[in-house]
C-alpha cells in the first residue's frame, strides 16, 4: 500500500493484464478516475462484471444513455413518460416492449408533453403504412390533428405479444427556431382479428420550440385503458 499521493504506471505498449476468473478488482470508491485514453480498448470478458458506480469515467463515449423507463403492470388510462427530454440530447430512441390494451382492437395513440401539460392542440402530421401476415397493405394517416396515431388496432391478448416499436425522435431542444418534435420508426403487432401487422411510421408537429419544446411523452388509448407496457426513452450521444 504506498504512501498516500504516490503515482505509478503498470507495464508498456502491448502488455496485458488479465484478472482470473473468480477475481476482484476494487477502485477505491466514490472518488476514484477511470481514464482509458483516445484509441485504448476496455475490454470486459463475457459473464464478467465491470462496476463503476460513484466513479468518474473519462476517454470512453457510450452511444446510448437509458434516461427513464416506465414499467406498467395494472391497468391505467395513460401512460406519461415524464421529463425524458432535455437540452442534453437532440435526438432519441424511445422502446415500446409489448403494450396491451384492455379493450380488444383499441388503436394507439401519442402526444408530446410540456412539464406536466399535454400538447392537445391542433399540429399532429402522421403516416403510417402497414402490411399483415398475408400481404395485404394498408395506411394510417393524419394532417393537423390533435394526436399521433401508433396503430389503428390492437389484440388485447397476452399470446399476441401487445404492441412492440422502436420510435427514434429528433428534437431541436437547443434552438428556439427549430422544430418542436418529429419521429420515425417501425412496429410490429397484432390485431384485433389477431392478424400479425408490419409497419413503418413517421411524424412531426408542426410548430417551432420557441412555441412547444417537448419535455415528455403520453401514451393512450382512443377509448380504453392500457393493460401494461413497459417504456425505455435513451439520449443518443452524436
Amino acid at each position: 500500500s504506498p504512501a498516500s499521493g504516490t503515482a505509478g504506471t503498470i507495464g508498456d505498449s502491448g502488455d496485458t493484464f488479465t484478472l482470473t476468473a473468480g477475481a476482484n478488482l476494487t477502485l477505491g470508491g466514490s472518488s476514484t478516475t477511470v481514464t482509458v485514453p483516445s484509441g485504448a480498448t476496455l475490454d470486459v470478458a463475457s459473464g464478467a462484471t465491470a462496476d463503476f458506480t460513484g466513479a468518474t469515467v473519462t476517454g470512453l463515449t457510450n452511444a446510448f444513455t437509458l434516461i427513464k423507463t416506465e414499467n406498467v403492470t395494472s391497468s391505467t388510462s395513460v401512460v406519461n413518460v415524464t421529463n425524458c427530454f432535455s437540452t442534453t440530447y437532440d435526438t432519441y430512441l424511445v422502446l415500446i416492449y409489448r403494450l396491451l390494451p384492455v379493450t380488444d382492437s383499441e388503436d394507439l395513440r401519442m402526444r408530446f408533453l410540456v412539464g406536466g401539460s399535454e400538447v392537445s392542440d391542433t399540429g399532429y402530421d402522421f403516416a403510417s403504412r402497414y402490411f399483415d401476415q398475408d400481404g395485404a397493405l394498408s395506411s394510417n394517416t393524419g394532417n393537423n390533428g390533435t394526436k399521433f396515431v401508433l396503430a389503428d388496432s390492437i389484440d388485447n391478448l397476452q399470446g399476441s405479444g401487445g404492441f412492440n416499436a422502436t420510435l427514434w425522435f429528433n428534437l431541436d431542444k437547443n434552438t428556439s427556431a427549430g422544430n418542436t418534435g418529429s419521429y420515425t420508426g417501425t412496429a410490429q403487432f397484432a390485431d384485433g382479428s389477431g392478424i400479425n401487422h408490419s409497419s413503418y411510421m413517421a411524424g412531426y408537429y408542426q410548430d417551432s420550440t420557441s412555441v412547444q419544446s417537448p419535455t415528455g411523452l403520453k401514451f393512450f388509448g382512443g377509448s380504453g385503458n392500457i393493460t401494461s407496457v413497459k417504456i425505455s426513452v435513451y439520449g443518443v450521444t452524436k
